[in-house]
């Protein structure tokens, strides 16, 4: 059986992540899936996407599927279809360069599923019109944006009318 696999991903300027995976299989729909994750970059949220369509298809798949990702990241197609997955795991998850591998958790988790089935990706020109990236998009930063992230408080002491000092000292230097 082949999956086609439409992932996504988003990343507000608070540092929280949404991403989504659409899990489609000879032309049908079998599962939209959306996912967050706090203090994340824009790979990981993109990855993130890959692994959770993974996941929820672990047990589905059989040895000769195929599994087909289609992602609007180059760089995320490129890991995967110049197996740049094998040479980094050949490795312990350091690149050609000496520098540790990003994410290495989630590409070895992915590259579980490479060894045993057929997988490729195909890149798709972000906001370029493609219905399953569209969605995709929407859905990642909507879950991103469902996240709820707490203000911090400035720390700055009131006088007894509740205005800060710092206005009150600002307003009497004025008022000479």
């Amino acid at each position: 059986m082949k999956y086609d696999i439409y992932t996504d991903g988003s990343l507000l300027k608070n540092g929280v992540g949404g991403y989504a995976a659409i899990i489609t299989s000879n032309g049908g729909y079998i599962k939209e899936l959306t996912g967050t994750e706090k203090n994340c970059d824009c790979y990981r949220a993109e990855i993130l996407g890959i692994y959770l369509a993974l996941s929820k298809l672990k047990r589905k798949l059989q040895p000769c599927d195929e599994i087909v990702f289609h992602c609007d990241n180059i760089s995320v197609v490129n890991f995967i279809q110049q197996k740049r997955l094998v040479r980094w795991n050949e490795r312990n998850w350091v690149k050609d360069n000496g520098d540790e591998v990003v994410n290495a958790d989630l590409w070895a988790y992915i590259l579980e599923f490479y060894e045993k089935y057929e997988m490729s990706a195909v890149w798709i020109k972000g906001h370029s019109g493609d219905k399953m990236n569209e969605m995709c998009d929407k859905m990642a930063y909507e879950a991103a944006k469902s996240v709820k992230t707490k203000k911090k408080k400035k720390n700055r002491k009131r006088n007894r009318y509740g205005k800060t000092l710092y206005e009150k000292e600002l307003r009497t230097a004025t008022n000479f």
